[in-house]
Formats: structure tokens, sequence, C-alpha cells
């Protein structure tokens, strides 16, 4: 796997992380 799918990769599950916990935080209002 190449360095630039490795950085496309990580900013993904990143932007999934960020969308997770800004679910919760909606939630827990």
């Amino acid at each position: 796997m190449s360095r630039q799918q490795t950085l496309s990769l990580e900013l993904t599950l990143i932007y999934l992380i960020f969308i997770v916990l800004h679910h919760c935080n909606n939630s827990a209002k």
C-alpha cells in the first residue's frame, strides 16, 4: 500500500471518529 493511500485512510478514520464523537455529544444533551 502506498503512502498516499495510507494517508487517505487515516483521514477517513479521523473523519469517522469526529462524526461519532459529534453524534455522541449531541445525544448527551
